[in-house]
């Protein structure tokens, strides 16, 4: 069997040499009125896309194609076969996470 998955989202800072988590949104609102945000850990092994990740800022839009894997200490993560910068502003990340009053 074999598992593709594509994702666009927005990188967080990197959590260690090769991994960093991409902040994709749902379609939908919870009952705050803002979208849910799933944080999925992507590992990237070849050298190029390393060069790649670790040169982008966090907060920038990427699209990521890959596998998915699972791993005893993290759970389900996805390998990622193929890295493109989406383009556009980079955003902050703490722009996107909730505000608290």
């Amino acid at each position: 069997m074999i598992s593709n998955v594509f994702l666009i989202g927005i990188l967080s800072a990197p959590i260690s040499e090769n991994v960093r988590y991409l902040q994709v949104e749902r379609n939908y609102k919870n009952s705050d009125g803002a979208f849910v945000t799933d944080h999925i850990p992507v590992i990237y092994w070849t050298k190029t896309a390393n060069s790649f990740f670790m040169g982008l800022k966090e907060g920038s839009y990427v699209a990521v194609r890959g596998r998915m894997e699972t791993h005893d200490k993290v759970g389900l993560i996805v390998v990622a076969d193929h890295l493109e910068y989406m383009g556009g502003k980079t955003l902050d990340v703490l722009e996107m996470a909730p505000k608290v009053v």
